[in-house]
């Protein structure tokens, strides 16, 4: 085997790895009397670092407190379906995309959603 290589100066990467974008697009495509679906898009920078997982967030519009209602959704998975809501609540839900370096900021749905019944 050959001796280590000693340089005078460090090695700087090229590019800065940190934490990545929030996903993009994030909407509601689906409502049901029970259950609401959500879709996103992956981050368009992705902090240099693959992304792993996302996380999902609810809030009743009512109460303003957050809560983890799934986390560790595989990297290519870009929709969730969030079951077991009320009718009468109007909810706020956010995501984040994380990776090795950490999550990003959240990405927030625009508007509240509440769940209804389908009118035949």
């Amino acid at each position: 085997l050959s001796e280590p290589l000693e340089l005078e100066q460090p090695i700087e990467p090229k590019r800065k790895v940190g934490p990545p974008d929030a996903p993009v697009s994030f909407e509601c495509i689906g409502v049901d009397h029970e259950q609401i679906t959500l879709q996103w898009e992956p981050p368009a920078n992705d902090g240099g670092l693959p992304i792993k997982f996302y996380q999902i967030e609810i809030c009743e519009k009512s109460k303003r407190n957050w809560r983890l209602i799934k986390d560790d959704i595989p990297f290519i998975t870009t929709s969730f379906c969030v079951q077991d809501l009320h009718e009468a609540c109007e909810y706020l839900f956010r995501i984040r995309a994380f990776n090795e370096k950490g999550p990003s900021e959240p990405k927030n749905l625009d508007k509240p959603v509440s769940p209804r019944k389908m009118v035949q």
